[in-house]
């Protein structure tokens, strides 16, 4: 799997895209650039967004997750989003959500079937975000093809 981390909106949102398989070794490499991402950050709350449209398969539980995303319990963790998810991962995040929200400082977890949807929610959700119809635009017009750098 390669995973590619960037900022959607400078401080604020953080997209993650991920492809192939997702391993435990993806998670503790996602968890240390996201993490130092929000250490970065000037504001209080960072919000996570992935894009798992070309995931294959998970070979990790929601427990290895939640032990080894340690930047879910990081105080300037915001919403928790993934879009692009097929119906079975779907239902499994749901499914894990309350588990999630339970044990980490996540202020929402949600699954959408893109980043348009997922921007509308953010927006509703955190009032003091900048308008993101700019990004939505600009999805809208490229695809997928947002900007992203690959993880280090």
């Amino acid at each position: 799997m390669s995973i590619k981390i960037s900022w959607l909106l400078e401080g604020q949102i953080v997209i993650a895209k991920v492809y192939g398989e997702v391993t435990l070794q993806d998670l503790k490499t996602g968890n240390e650039v996201i993490g130092d991402y929000m250490q970065q950050s000037p504001y209080n709350h960072v919000h996570v967004i992935f894009d798992s449209t070309h995931i294959t398969s998970v070979s990790i539980s929601a427990v290895q997750a939640i032990w080894e995303l340690r930047y879910l319990r990081n105080p300037k963790m915001g919403c928790y989003l993934v879009y692009g998810m097929s119906q079975v991962f779907n239902n499994i995040l749901t499914i894990s959500s309350r588990l999630f929200t339970s044990l980490t400082r996540v202020q929402a977890m949600h699954a959408f079937r893109d980043l348009p949807h997922t921007l509308d929610f953010l927006q509703q959700f955190d009032k003091s975000l900048p308008d993101l119809q700019p990004l939505i635009q600009a999805y809208q017009l490229k695809g997928n093809g947002l900007n992203s750098q690959p993880a280090t």
